[in-house]
């Protein structure tokens, strides 16, 4: 139905809407007038510049960090709360979730929910194209979500589509590469890709494509010759020398395969695959225990406890006391350890599992190594805070909140929850700022937190049980809120006794 009037309503003007629906009214049969007046009011099939939405892809989409992300999406829905069928935020909000996707795996407690969040993709991509947003753009990102939904066949609609608009982007005919791959047409996916190397021959990722078309054709030289030319171009992704080390290993290029294995585990001590791969050279050179260890090391490493917090809808202290547990472990095999981000997330870790010491350390670490005073910064002065109160030493406490106050100048949430933490503050304010579900979150943690460590047992679990019972379960507070009303269960349970 759509392609019969598209030609008629490609962008147009506001002002000339009814035009356009008289227009697309007698171009229609009679009996389908009615639904003339449903087509969006503006087809865009070029990318229009938005200041808001541009700001919004720049500075929050395209670290594809999961929660610079969800920040994102935030403002987004913002925009599409005054204007619901605003196709260019649609498609950006379809844009957040998306890069979510790509970030989930890296998120020990989002890696399962990368499905979810392509779906939700597709959802938002959907909207944007009935609101009107057409962009070659628009198609690529759906054609790619489906795909990895494992729709090749509606994939190829959209990335033909989104060829079809724009035949020089390179990711894209690698992209249909895939598609066809798929769908087992090999030839035509051989082509696309030979294409987009020819268009930029510079890009590893064409490469680590041409590797998994060689590789299912058969040519096994082939497919080691593309990836390790993509290992050269990056030399630091553990994808690709992953990849390098299982072909070399099939080709019993042992030198390759422990050079590429070493090199990974360096890294990341925890890659089941780099671990796998170890254990199938132990084994040849007559290593059993070494290969066995590798091997039940890789096992444990896939049975993530994220599987069971899938199915569960409401979680227990001993599932999230495993699961920091278990990542806490990985976090101290890591070799590069000297990053703000590490000393984070670490100490966000040590807190969950209720080790004071350790975690204001990395969270000291932290604030003593930026000078950013970003909300990430925020939550360590927080974190780090109740975690000193915690060990009795509220004088130190009481060091790094005169250090740090003077920063949390603004009127954001987390500065707010400082200047609480400080006493300069009531709780009032903080649950007035509370305006959606991640901010009620983030204020009933905080403040039933500082409660508990004055004695307010019965206050505090109130506002930790909300967090359970309502709180955003993608959120770091909801797991060390579970924690905290365990805490307090026990300490009540002593004092009973």
């Amino acid at each position: 139905m759509h392609r019969a009037y598209e030609h008629l309503v490609i962008m147009i003007s506001s002002s000339s809407v009814s035009l356009l629906i008289a227009a697309a009214a007698i171009a229609l049969p009679a009996n389908r007038t009615a639904l003339a007046q449903r087509l969006p009011l503006c087809i865009i099939t070029q990318p229009v510049s938005r200041p808001d939405l541009d700001r919004i892809e720049r500075e929050y989409l395209n670290s594809f960090k999961f929660q610079r992300c969800t920040e994102g999406l935030k403002l987004v829905e913002k925009i599409l709360k005054r204007a619901p069928q605003d196709s260019n935020a649609w498609f950006i909000k379809g844009l957040a979730y998306h890069r979510r996707a790509y970030a989930s795996d890296r998120c020990y407690r989002t890696s399962f929910q990368a499905a979810a969040e392509y779906r939700q993709a597709l959802l938002c991509y959907n909207t944007a194209w009935r609101c009107g947003y057409r962009t070659a753009q628009l198609y690529y990102h759906r054609g790619e979500t489906r795909l990895n939904l494992n729709n090749p066949k509606s994939a190829l609609d959209d990335l033909n589509r989104s060829i079809s608009m724009d035949p020089a982007k390179d990711w894209v005919l690698a992209t249909r590469a895939m598609a066809y791959l798929q769908l087992g047409d090999r030839q035509r996916a051989q082509s696309d890709l030979m294409k987009a190397i020819s268009i930029n021959p510079t890009r590893p990722a064409n490469y680590e494509k041409l590797a998994a078309l060689d590789f299912e054709l058969g040519d096994m030289y082939g497919a080691y010759s593309a990836i390790s030319h993509a290992v050269s171009m990056a030399p630091m992704s553990l994808s690709l020398r992953n990849m390098r080390a299982r072909l070399a290993l099939l080709l019993k290029k042992e030198d390759i395969v422990a050079q590429d294995v070493a090199f990974i585990l360096a890294q990341d001590p925890t890659n089941a695959t780099a671990l796998k791969l170890r254990a199938a050279l132990c084994m040849k050179d007559d290593q059993p225990e070494q290969a066995i260890a590798d091997l039940l090391f890789a096992d444990q490493i896939n049975r993530s406890i994220s599987a069971s917090v899938e199915k569960n809808a409401v979680l227990s202290a001993v599932d999230v006391s495993n699961l920091l547990a278990k990542t806490r472990d990985k976090y101290l095999m890591r070799k590069l350890k000297d990053s703000a981000q590490y000393s984070y997330e670490l100490g966000l870790l040590e807190w969950g599992l209720g080790h004071w010491m350790q975690a204001s350390e990395n969270f000291e670490k932290l604030l003593q190594m930026t000078k950013s005073r970003s909300a990430t910064e925020m939550n360590s002065v927080a974190l780090c805070v109740l975690a000193l109160e915690s060990l009795g030493q509220n004088d130190r406490a009481r060091v790094v909140l005169v250090k740090f106050r003077p920063a949390a100048a603004d009127h954001s949430l987390r500065a707010e929850i400082v200047r609480f933490l400080s006493g300069d503050e009531l709780s009032a304010i903080i649950d007035k700022l509370a305006d959606d579900s991640d901010k009620k979150t983030l204020a009933n943690f905080f403040i039933g937190s500082k409660l508990a460590r004055q004695g307010k047992t019965e206050e505090a679990e109130k506002r930790l049980k909300a967090v359970k019972d309502k709180g955003n379960s993608e959120t770091d507070e909801y797991l060390l809120a579970i924690m905290e009303l365990d805490r307090l269960a026990h300490r009540r349970h002593h004092h009973v006794k």
